[in-house]
């Protein structure tokens, strides 16, 4: 049985003997992914260390507080002694191919996240995994400052959906409440994470209703953006966030999935859902995997495919 605190500790050894560290997240990452790895690239650095922090494309404009700690690249050739993929339940999403290091961490929340690297910081009641850089904070008797406020704040108040989602706890607000005490502009990180929709993103809504499957049997809602009408808006990761959190909001749905073709005969699946679906088990199906209320897949099967296997799965849980 893996006990978390003396992973945590681990990592912290593991940190202070290392020369190089590499952290990276899961491709198209969202507020906590970004929050989550900058926070802990501070508090690496306040232990002396200079880790890398690299993304496999370019980062959303959404946050602009976040976005520059990165550096862009999908291949490294250097062998780390470090690396440490964060809100990243599988080593193979990260879009970064780089040498097997002397060791591999995982700090994460994913309820299915295998447990497989050498050190796993792994706690799915966490809100989010910003939630669990926070408490690295106390162990490893690291002070806090407004910037690591800052990301971790962006981190647990979007993947809490502004504090909405059932992932809320106690604990949730009692950490916000520590970060709040700390000078930081709380009301434009609410702004840019929930409020602010690109023009792309509204053309995108409106064209969602006229693809829209409802399965009322089911209360399940499928929308699809295929490739074309991706390419023709020029359309980017930020320009898609949050659609499919839109589709569950539809009253009487319990699952929306929005499904998105940006390569070419790839589509991939966002999950939504209320009480009565397990958005993770859904998400499995394709090869993917996230939350009980949100989860994710990439697969080469057709809408056709995607609709018949979500349908004859919910039927059967009737």
């Amino acid at each position: 049985m893996i006990n978390l605190l003396d992973e945590v500790k681990q990592l912290k050894l593991t940190i202070e003997e290392s020369n190089s560290i590499l952290i990276l997240t899961h491709t198209s990452p969202d507020g906590d992914a970004l929050g989550s790895v900058v926070a802990l690239k501070e508090i690496i650095q306040k232990m002396g260390k200079t880790p890398e922090c690299l993304l496999d494309d370019t980062p959303p404009n959404r946050f602009p507080h976040l976005t520059g700690e990165f550096t862009v690249s999908q291949s490294v050739t250097q062998c780390y002694d470090l690396v440490i993929l964060v809100d990243c339940a599988d080593r193979t999403r990260t879009g970064v191919t780089y040498p097997a290091p002397k060791t591999l961490a995982c700090i994460d929340h994913h309820i299915s996240n295998p447990k497989d690297m050498d050190i796993n910081i792994v706690n799915p009641s966490a809100s989010a995994t910003a939630e669990i850089v926070y408490s690295l904070l106390s162990i490893w008797e690291i002070q806090c400052d407004a910037f690591i406020a800052s990301a971790i704040y962006t981190g647990i108040l979007t993947d809490t959906g502004g504090f909405l989602f059932t992932n809320t706890t106690k604990r949730t607000h009692e950490i916000v409440a520590k970060l709040l005490e700390y000078p930081f502009d709380r009301n434009k990180i609410t702004r840019i994470s929930f409020l602010e929709k690109s023009m792309t993103y509204s053309i995108l809504y409106a064209h969602l209703f006229d693809t829209l499957t409802e399965l009322k049997e089911i209360k399940t809602v499928i929308g699809f953006i295929d490739y074309e009408t991706y390419t023709k808006y020029e359309t980017t990761t930020d320009d898609t966030d949050g659609l499919s959190g839109a589709l569950r909001n539809i009253s009487g749905i319990e699952c929306a999935v929005l499904l998105t073709e940006r390569e070419k005969g790839i589509i991939k699946g966002s999950i939504r859902t209320n009480e009565s679906i397990d958005a993770n088990q859904l998400a499995q199906l394709f090869g993917g995997g996230g939350h009980m209320r949100a989860a994710g897949f990439k697969t080469t099967k057709t809408v056709t495919e995607i609709k018949e296997t979500i349908y004859e799965r919910l039927s059967s849980c009737q």
